[in-house]
């Protein structure tokens, strides 16, 4: 994810709260817990650096969309207008 972070020129959000609108693209009709889908994208997020701390989502919105190929997601984050007191990160 941070060669996509990179590429795709998306701005750090730092510090501030945001809500989050996940669709998954399964590779397969296969059925998936949904629910274990959202920490490792979270982290992702996180490790790309486009948030400080994965303390900052505010909400998640998770939903099953059409199959890919391969799968895939399609992550939409929408930055809150407060900052989140954080502990410094070291």
């Amino acid at each position: 994810m941070s060669s996509y972070v990179i590429e795709q020129n998306i701005p750090k959000l730092g510090r501030v709260q945001v809500n989050i609108d996940i669709i998954l693209r399964p590779r397969s009709k296969k059925l998936m817990d949904i629910d274990n889908c959202i920490k490792p994208i979270l982290d992702a997020i996180q490790d790309a650096g486009v948030i400080d701390d994965d303390v900052q989502v505010a909400k998640v919105s998770i939903e099953r969309g059409l199959i890919q190929k391969g799968g895939g997601c399609v992550v939409m984050i929408v930055p809150m207008s407060q900052d989140v007191n954080l502990a410094p990160i070291s």
